[in-house]
């Protein structure tokens, strides 16, 4: 099964995760909504066995957890929730800032980047199951799945463009074969923090897409 960090994965029991640390009383309500965790980074990632987390409303409410690709009964991924009609959550009044933002850069991303890209975070939890967990203050992250290099030319311009059509603050996470990385970072630095399943380093920019 092919997953990556930030994909969203449905189980049917609170029984499918593993840990060796007792749920905390906010996932244990949080599960009573969905029976979804995010896939995240880890040194220890297995084959068969797949590092996820749960999380709350609150920004410090995340708890680390495995589970057994045979109890995966469903994958959401970022890029699957760029489309509103894949929204469980339907905003009849209202609609926050982080989900309007979403849909006022969505032609822009669609038009500029031959890469995949959604959002992720809170946003992407929200509109995957329907669960109110976001606010207008909160922030829009957002992830591009790309394995050919984007120059800091176009990463610069493409930031710009993203932001001019924001109203909400954003963190934007590109995917290169070698892990994860802010892209105000890739903008900015010739060595910038990536995230890997072995942690996060300092790497050469430049580098990122290297063989």
């Amino acid at each position: 099964m092919e997953l990556a960090a930030h994909d969203l994965l449905g189980f049917d029991t609170i029984n499918n995760l593993l840990s060796d640390e007792p749920l905390p009383f906010w996932a244990l309500d949080t599960l009573k909504e969905s029976f979804l965790a995010v896939v995240r980074r880890d040194a220890h990632y297995k084959k068969n066995r797949i590092p996820v987390g749960l999380r709350g409303i609150e920004r410090g409410q995340r708890f680390a957890a495995w589970i057994d690709d045979q109890h995966i009964t469903k994958v959401i991924s970022p890029m699957s929730l760029t489309d509103p009609l894949s929204w469980k959550m339907k905003y009849n009044g209202r609609m926050p800032n982080p989900v309007k933002t979403l849909i006022a850069i969505t032609s822009l991303m669609n038009q500029r980047l031959d890469s995949l890209w959604g959002p992720a975070g809170s946003v992407a939890y929200e509109l995957a199951t329907g669960y109110k967990s976001i606010k207008d203050t909160s922030d829009l992250d957002l992830v591009i799945r790309t394995s050919k290099r984007i120059s800091i030319g176009e990463a610069k311009d493409l930031l710009n463009d993203i932001q001019n059509l924001s109203s909400s603050r954003l963190d934007i996470q590109l995917d290169t074969p070698k892990g994860g990385v802010s892209l105000v970072e890739y903008t900015r630095s010739d060595k910038i923090l990536i995230k890997t399943n072995h942690g996060p380093f300092l790497h050469d920019a430049r580098t990122l897409w290297s063989k």
